[in-house]
């Protein structure tokens, strides 16, 4: 009888250490690469500290989260989620508020399922209904807020929560919780930086967002078929997946000068091979530049929500940490002129290159793992 009683006890006692391992947090995060790889960097930081952590993702049936997250192995959920920024349509719209109490609902099923310690948003429009969900539980909830301008999702979503990290001093007067700046999480194989490829051409990395630009790939284009760069110029071009065939039959083949990809999955090889990225002004793309101290030619995204961009790359230009080019004034001949006074004067992309690092923080990723843990395990 007591060897079965301590049978009993000894596998009570397996199985509440089992639950007391099982320390589930959501992460939610979606649609551009500038949302998603913070996120995959915070959820590698608090697996680093705490390797009892089980980090399930939240995200939309469609954007880049189906496809990156996936590479890292996260549980990922899916909710069918459209946008509510200004610049979409009026039936995506109001398509997406009635998509919105079944997404609630959605998320409250899987809160109740996984039971998190806690729920953070780092952006994408399948953000809002688990943070929503996670305020009417009372489930410990964040938010990740990264450009200089906050997103109307996370300026209203504010209100209920615990906390708000973010990157730019100006984005605190936005947000109607507590804010704590930390900086952004980088991923760490960017971080820990590649070796400097060292060769006799200049080299230049054209990044129009994970989802690339066909307004930068035609004014790169019309600067090649013109010979506005001299032949010691080599571009590499990506283009996003979407583009390439049409990018691919307004240019024909490849040349020595014009490298064409899809998407860059290998960015860390690729920041050590440029001299100058020209690039949209997403802040997980300027915030990566700081990390490398890669000096940019910024090219805001004008859809942007708020033209957030246009704030993200002019507090850069103010402290002549890259160059701003507002799309409307982007011509091939410009772009041309810009890239040739840098690239004749070296000292210039030295200043460049040392004053956009005074905007990286080191370690961000660790920094906001290590506050989640102590103020949600109490670790």
């Amino acid at each position: 009888m007591n060897n079965l009683n301590y049978a009993t006890n000894l596998n009570r006692l397996k199985l509440l250490k089992g639950v007391s391992l099982n320390k589930n947090i959501i992460l939610a995060a979606g649609g551009t690469g500038g949302h998603i790889y913070p996120a995959i960097a915070v959820a590698k930081a608090l697996e680093s500290i705490n390797e009892n952590v089980k980090v399930n993702f939240w995200g939309a049936t469609k954007g880049l989260e189906n496809t990156i997250i996936p590479k890292y192995n996260y549980p990922l959920h899916r909710v069918k989620m459209g946008r509510l920024n200004h610049n979409v349509s009026k039936f995506e719209r109001i398509f997406t508020l009635f998509l919105l109490p079944v997404a609630i609902v959605k998320a409250i099923y899987i809160i109740l399922k996984l039971k998190p310690k806690f729920v953070m948003g780092f952006g994408g429009h399948a953000s809002a209904p688990i943070l929503l969900a996670a305020s009417f539980l009372n489930i410990p909830r964040y938010i990740w807020e990264p450009n200089a301008l906050p997103g109307l999702a996370n300026r209203k979503l504010s209100s209920f929560m615990d906390m708000a990290f973010v990157v730019f001093e100006k984005s605190k007067k936005h947000m109607k919780c507590e804010t704590l700046d930390l900086g952004l999480p980088i991923r760490k194989e960017v971080e820990q930086k590649v070796d400097k490829v060292v060769d006799s051409y200049f080299n230049i990395l054209v990044y129009g967002g994970s989802q690339g630009s066909m307004a930068i790939n035609k004014i790169i284009l019309e600067m090649i078929q013109n010979e506005l760069l001299p032949p010691d110029v080599r571009i590499l071009l990506q283009t996003g997946v979407k583009n390439l065939s049409q990018v691919k039959q307004m240019c024909g083949d490849e040349t020595e000068q014009l490298k064409l990809i899809d998407y860059i999955h290998d960015m860390p090889r690729k920041y050590a091979w440029a001299n100058l990225a020209i690039a949209r002004a997403g802040t997980g793309t300027i915030s990566e530049f700081a990390s490398v101290g890669l000096p940019s030619i910024l090219i805001p995204l004008p859809t942007s929500s708020e033209y957030h961009q246009f704030d993200n790359a002019k507090s850069l230009a103010d402290e002549n940490a890259a160059i701003l080019i507002e799309q409307k004034e982007a011509s091939s001949a410009r772009l041309a002129e810009e890239i040739l006074k840098l690239k004749n004067n070296k000292q210039s992309l030295i200043q460049m290159s040392q004053n956009i690092k005074s905007f990286h923080q080191p370690n961000s990723a660790e920094k906001i793992a290590k506050y989640l843990l102590e103020n949600t395990f109490g670790e």
